[in-house]
Parts: C-alpha cells; structure tokens; sequence
C-alpha cells in the first residue's frame, strides 16, 4: 500500500506521511458526512467525534497500520450506507466496501471481527425498524437476530484461515496469549494494568467483561498517567467518561435501554464501541498500545453520546411545548432532515 505513495512522494518520509494522511483522511470525511446527513443538527459536535479527536488525528494519520485500518473501517460504513440506503453509487460502493475488508483482515482482522457484526445489526433492524405494524415488527426481530448471527457466524467461520490467530477457534487462546504478553513487568514497566488470571474458556474470559470494557473505553485515567502522552490520552477518557455518565443519568438508563432498542444506527455505534472496547480491554493491558488501538471506537461511540442527547433534547423541548413525542420517529435520522432523494416534480 505504500510503495505507490512514495513513488509519488519521491520516496520522502514527510511527503509520504502526508499523502498517507491524505488517502486516510477520505474515508473518515466520508464517515462525517454519513452521519451528518443523518442528524443535520449535530454537525459540529459530529466533527469533534469523527474529524478532531486528538487520539484519532495523532495515530491515525501517520505511516502505521492503525491508520489504514481505521480509514478502511470509516469507508466500510460509509460504503455500505451508500449501498443500501442511499441507493447510489453502488458499483464504487462495494469496490470500497471488498477493500475496506481485505485492508481490515489482512492489518487488523479483530477490527473486522467487531464491526462486521455491528453493520449487519445496523442493515438488518433498519428494515425491520420500517415495518408499520407492531405485531410483525415484533415476529421479525427474533428472525432478523437468527439472520444476524447465522451471518456474522458463518462470515468470519469462511474467514478463518485468512483470520488466523484471531479465527473463532484460536480466539480463546490467542487472548490468553496476548493478555499474559503484554503483562509482563519488566518489558513495559509500570504501564500496564491486570485484570487478574484468565483461563482459556469463555466463562473465564466473559467473567472480565465489565472491568475489560472499562479499560477499553476509559482507561488510563489521571491518576495513572506517568508520561505526557498518557496525560493526554487520560484527559480525553476523563471527558468520555464525564460525557457518558451525563447521558446515563438524563436517560435513567431506561430511556437509554428504549432509544437504543428502536434505533438502528444508534444499535450499531455502541455495539461496535462497547463490543470493540472488550476486544482489545481483554488483550491489551498496556497503556501505550491500548491509547492506540482503541481509535477506531471513539468516533462510534462519541456519535452514539451525542446523537442520544440530542434526541433526549428533542424531547424535553416537545414536553415544554406539550407536543407529541417519540423515540421511533428517530429511526431514521432526525425527522425534519432533507430527503436522501429529492422527490421529482411533475407538473400539471
């Protein structure tokens, strides 16, 4: 991949770097316009999520793996969004979505195993989300889950050699492996956290699922910040989390638990940020790699935090004015956005 930029670079390291941001910065602009089509409103706080977090611009943008994986991930939703909903482009579209796939699998295939499943939730609920009536609305969900996970089971199962240590069958082992790796004392120091012994069974790893997914999304904190890039990393996970504790207390979790549930785009963020924040939780407990990985969530899970507490905005301002309200006139982005596709005038 970057032979040909440093061709065109002249094989300098400064022009190559910048090109690499360049080529990089396509797809996440792609995912921003995504979702501000989808919430029109939110179209400064949708770029702080995507365009302007400093984890994301930092390790994002320079000549690692990090960053073409995770400009493949922003092209993939984007690409898949374009194909199935938009209804345009679709030739491009599934050109970008097959590279999107083999640069994830081939650089970071755990990064295609955590998003795969979240776009297929995100497709599949938005059709059944469409359906007017209640009761085959309600049929369908069972059948939709049965399709999702015979999908993304017998996806990554095709993938398994190209998957390798991360296929279905080494998955046990390989975060066991990885977690006692990456622990050990004298190679990293003090950087590193422990969630205690793991066990190669899914009882043992799913018992660290909490303490796991809390490190992913909010680790290191302050008081674990020994170096200025820590400090830095920490003081943006202080702010997710200040940000994520504000939206659980105006939700009361329940409302949150609702809006979620009729919500496919909402559905796909957190999985994948949460889900995501597991995986590399529960292999990863050093700091330094941990503040790299965990990039490809932050713009998923901050739309997720900001596009929830603008719908709860909605609805304190429908209250106040005693108007009607619901969750599920937001299932497909904010009611009162333009149309995908402009309706043609016929005239008389």
């Amino acid at each position: 991949i970057i032979s040909p930029l440093m061709i065109i670079g002249f094989k300098s390291f400064l022009l190559t770097t910048i090109l690499v941001a360049m080529v990089s910065y396509t797809g996440v602009w792609r995912l921003y316009r995504m979702l501000v089509r989808y919430y029109p409103k939110l179209r400064g706080k949708l770029a702080i999520a995507v365009l302007f977090m400093p984890s994301c611009i930092f390790w994002g943008s320079g000549i690692l793996k990090d960053t073409f994986t995770f400009a493949a991930m922003c092209w993939y939703i984007a690409a898949l969004d374009s194909i199935f909903f938009l209804k345009k482009d679709r030739i491009p579209s599934w050109i970008a979505v097959i590279l999107s796939v083999l640069v994830m699998v081939a650089m970071k295939p755990y990064i295609f195993m955590a998003i795969f499943p979240a776009s297929i939730l995100w497709l599949i609920y938005n059709r059944v989300a469409r359906i007017r009536s209640s009761l085959v609305r309600l049929l369908a969900i069972p059948v939709g889950m049965a399709l999702l996970v015979s999908i993304s089971l017998f996806t990554l199962n095709s993938l398994g050699d190209k998957l390798d240590k991360f296929s279905l069958e080494n998955a046990l082992q390989t975060t066991v492996t990885t977690q006692r790796d990456m622990k050990r004392s004298e190679q990293y120091g003090s950087n590193y956290f422990d969630l205690g012994e793991i066990e190669p069974t899914w009882g043992s790893v799913m018992s660290k699922f909490p303490a796991a997914t809390f490190a992913g999304l909010y680790r290191p904190s302050l008081l674990e910040s020994n170096n200025v890039v820590m400090l830095l990393a920490a003081l943006e996970n202080t702010w997710l989390l200040l940000l994520s504790i504000q939206v659980l207390v105006r939700t009361r979790v329940w409302h949150l638990i609702t809006l979620i549930r009729v919500n496919p785009l909402l559905q796909m963020c957190y999985l994948f940020a949460i889900g995501y924040a597991f995986m590399i939780g529960i292999t990863t407990p050093n700091f330094g790699a941990l503040v790299r990985f965990k990039i490809p969530l932050l713009p998923f899970m901050l739309s997720g935090l900001f596009i929830t507490s603008h719908i709860l905005d909605r609805r304190r301002d429908a209250r106040g004015r005693k108007g009607r309200f619901s969750f599920q006139d937001f299932v497909n982005g904010d009611p009162d956005r333009p149309p995908d596709r402009p309706v043609r005038k016929v005239n008389a």
